[in-house]
């Protein structure tokens, strides 16, 4: 284990997209993957090292959580360069820990481009990920509307977009839609809330975000900055066949569902 003073450094180094951040702590664990069993009768093969995990790679493997029929990740798990988005972290002064349950794992992104209305898409974030089991798969990401006097329809939002093997799960929109950057908003009018609805495609739809996606099968999701003052804590990707999220105008994602659906860090204790 680590100290979240270590981690923290990591994550700085991980969003100005260094190649590689050095240290003398501990390499860190990977939860989700058992690199030596110890009932196994196999002995290690002299000569032949086992490849070396990356600073980088462990602390984004702590930062993703991959359930059987879910993934969750932290805004900042990704190895893109922010460009005009803000990674704020506990002890900033832009720190968003005005609610009883502060920003999972003690970080958050909050986008500085455009204006608190709209804008181009800029900034574009990719999430790699491999779908756990296949089935349809709905988008949600915990939102904080930083608006300091603004209308409560601002800074609410973000583009988002999908790469893979993958098919609409709604007949709101086409998979050609799910291509391309489509607007997605929510509400949290200065609380934490949540992202849940696109806005767009052929038909100028409002609806959820639904994709068939496939077991095994790797996906990228890219969010690309919309409206300046938009905070973002975390993106969750759920089988709506077996989960039950509640979600909505100015409800807390993380407040009002089961802990598992936030992302697990418990490499940073």
């Amino acid at each position: 284990m680590v100290t979240k003073h270590y981690l923290s450094a990591l994550i700085v180094c991980i969003s100005l997209n260094l190649i590689s951040c050095s240290s003398e702590s501990d390499s860190l664990e990977d939860n989700e993957t058992n690199l030596f069993d110890e009932n196994s009768t196999d002995t290690p093969t002299h000569g032949e090292p086992e490849p070396e995990t990356t600073d980088t790679e462990s602390v984004l493997s702590c930062l993703k959580t991959l359930g059987t029929n879910y993934v969750v990740f932290d805004a900042e798990a990704t190895e893109s360069p922010l460009d005009q988005w803000k990674l704020i972290t506990k002890g900033d002064s832009d720190y968003l820990d005005k609610e009883s349950l502060g920003p999972i794992n003690e970080t958050h992104l909050e986008f500085t481009g455009n204006n608190q209305g709209s804008g181009p898409v800029t900034s574009p974030l990719d999430y790699i990920f491999t779908a756990p089991s296949t089935g349809e798969y709905k988008l949600l990401m915990r939102l904080y509307q930083r608006l300091e006097g603004a209308e409560e329809d601002k800074s609410n939002d973000v583009y988002i977009k999908m790469e893979g093997n993958f098919t609409s799960a709604t007949d709101k929109y086409t998979t050609e839609d799910l291509q391309t950057d489509l607007k997605f908003f929510g509400r949290g009018v200065d609380q934490w809330g949540a992202v849940y609805s696109g806005d767009g495609g052929e038909a100028h739809n409002k609806s959820a975000i639904l994709y068939n996606l496939i077991e095994g099968e790797e996906y990228t999701l890219t969010m690309s900055g919309r409206s300046q003052k938009a905070n973002i804590d975390y993106i969750l990707l759920y089988d709506t066949k077996d989960i039950s999220i509640t979600t909505g105008a100015n409800k807390d994602l993380a407040e009002l569902n089961d802990a598992q659906y936030r992302p697990d860090w418990d490499c940073n204790q």
